[in-house]
């Protein structure tokens, strides 16, 4: 399975990214909407992780661009974000939101129970 990690803190991209490595994901990581878009356009993945506050386009636009396709409008995304907005991310199609800072486990928990 093949995830694709959306978040401009590299730390936390790279701390998501080994989480979900450890869990048996092959893992991407886009550090702005412009590479998400991009890699989501080359790409299948399987689940997306989206932090909403992104340099240039942010992750309500990725989030409605991905949800508007019909090659991608089925694919998980998971919200990663500091910023509230929780009824809004589910309304615009999103599977789960979490807020920073993440509690690993139960993250890693709802993964899998989406790709189950």
């Amino acid at each position: 399975m093949r995830i694709l990690v959306v978040e401009d803190e590299v730390d936390l991209a790279d701390a998501i990214a080994r989480g979900l490595t450890r869990e048996g994901y092959a893992v991407d990581i886009a550090n702005d909407g412009a590479a998400a878009r991009e890699k989501l356009d080359i790409n299948p993945y399987d689940l997306v992780t989206l932090d909403l506050v992104l340099p240039g386009l942010d992750g309500w636009e990725v989030l409605k661009e991905i949800k508007s396709k019909p090659e991608s409008r089925e694919i998980p995304i998971v919200i990663v974000s500091v910023r509230e907005g929780r009824e809004l991310g589910l309304a615009l199609g999103a599977s789960d939101f979490f807020v920073k800072p993440i509690e690993p486990r139960g993250f890693l928990r709802r993964i899998r129970e989406l790709l189950a």
